[in-house]
């Protein structure tokens, strides 16, 4: 799944971060912590498709690292990898400050719009 991201949409450049929801796993009504998700929803240009706008949303399951500091939200180059059975997701690759950065173990995506 990572690998369709990366042959779709590149290093993400020029897109733009339109909502993030994070689930800590907690569940009231039984007290309980299960598995930690992040759900992404980025406005990007499918390369494949002559770069015409996609709305997308990037699922990530069993969460063990999330980061994230306020920003304009704008991606010039992501850095999309997996190590050591985990996937990384860095959006601000670029800067040397940690804006976001997601470690998961499962990734997925669905195309939301397109225009």
């Amino acid at each position: 799944m990572l690998q369709d991201l990366i042959n779709n949409y590149g290093d993400f450049g020029d897109a733009l971060i339109t909502e993030i929801h994070y689930y800590n796993g907690y569940d009231f009504f039984n007290n309980t912590f299960g598995s930690q998700t992040l759900k992404i929803s980025i406005s990007c240009f499918n390369k494949n498709r002559n770069y015409d706008q996609e709305l997308i949303t990037i699922y990530c399951d069993e969460v063990s690292r999330f980061i994230y500091e306020k920003w304009d939200g704008m991606i010039f180059e992501a850095l999309l990898k997996e190590e050591n059975g985990e996937f990384i997701l860095d959006f601000a690759h670029e800067s040397s400050h940690p804006y976001f950065i997601v470690k998961c173990k499962k990734i997925t995506y669905e195309v939301v719009a397109q225009k």
